[in-house]
């Protein structure tokens, strides 16, 4: 019978293993290259209401891949491309990516 639970240092090998393959060929991109690349092209307004405002996790500062925006006119990255795409798949059934843009709903309910 073949032990199928891991100990304490085979998850801890297993995670420092992720995280060296995911650094390899890995790559900052600005978000307007991001928003091609990774998010299929949803508008800024949908990625600040669907994901950055829900998910605080994302941010650099909380352990995450993507730079906050610190004021009109400075620039938001995407610092690890990998680390990002192996996020939005970990949470691919949590958001809803047939949502409509934020700006499109608040029109239809004010109507």
């Amino acid at each position: 019978m073949i032990n199928k639970t891991r100990s304490g240092q085979d998850v801890e090998f297993y995670t420092k293993m992720e995280d060296t393959l995911l650094s390899i060929n890995d790559r900052c991109l600005s978000l307007a290259e991001a928003r091609q690349i990774i998010f299929n092209g949803k508008s800024l307004s949908w990625l600040k209401y669907y994901i950055f405002s829900r998910y605080p996790e994302v941010y650099v500062e909380n352990g995450g891949w993507i730079t906050r925006p610190a004021g009109h006119g400075k620039h938001i990255y995407v610092i690890s491309c990998n680390h990002a795409m192996k996020w939005l798949y970990d949470h691919r059934l949590e958001i809803d990516w047939q949502a409509k843009d934020p700006k499109t709903r608040h029109k239809h309910l004010s109507k």
